[in-house]
């Protein structure tokens, strides 16, 4: 099986705030696989968003 070699352009095409490592990122895919499949996630702190002008906004219910 290829590698996902378009998931980070999609995180940027989300306005996520890109991961610095590959634990984080997996933990980021696991969070929001939870908000999209369930409305809501255990970890939310980790669904950090750009703001329209690259700064970072609110993190939705957190």
């Amino acid at each position: 099986m290829a590698p996902n070699v378009h998931r980070r352009d999609l995180l940027k095409e989300m306005g996520v705030i890109l991961p610095e490592s590959l634990d984080e990122e997996r933990a980021l895919w696991a969070a929001l696989a939870q908000q999209l499949y369930r409305g809501l996630t255990d970890r939310p702190r980790l669904l950090r968003f750009t703001g329209a002008e690259g700064r970072v906004g609110p993190t939705p219910g957190g």
